[in-house]
C-alpha cells in the first residue's frame, strides 16, 4: 500500500497494547518515536499535535509494515498485521 493509505479505525487498549480496530481487522499502530506521546491516564496518544483517543474513531495514515520494523512494543502484542502511522486525524 505504501506510505498514503488511510486507515480509519477505533483504537482499542487490549492487555497493554494499542490496536486499531477496522473492519473486524486488528492492526498494531506503529509510531514514530519523535512527536508521538501516550497519555495513560487520559488514554490518549498525540502525534504531531493532533490527539488520538482510545475507544474513538481514527484516522491512521501511513501503510502496512513487516513486523521486525517494531522496537517498542510490549512482549505479547498481536504483530501478525502491523501498520506503520504517519500521520494521525480524526
Amino acid at each position: 500500500m505504501g506510505d498514503a493509505a488511510l486507515l480509519t479505525a477505533i483504537l482499542v487498549l487490549d492487555r497493554g497494547c494499542l490496536y486499531a480496530d477496522s473492519e473486524g481487522r486488528r492492526w498494531l499502530p506503529v509510531f514514530p518515536a519523535a512527536g508521538t506521546e501516550w497519555d495513560a491516564a487520559a488514554r490518549t496518544l498525540t502525534m504531531d499535535g493532533r490527539t488520538a483517543v482510545v475507544g474513538k474513531t481514527v484516522e491512521l495514515g501511513g501503510g502496512t509494515a513487516r513486523a521486525d520494523v517494531i522496537t517498542s512494543a510490549p512482549e505479547g502484542c498481536d504483530r501478525s498485521q502491523v501498520w506503520l502511522v504517519v500521520s494521525v486525524g480524526s
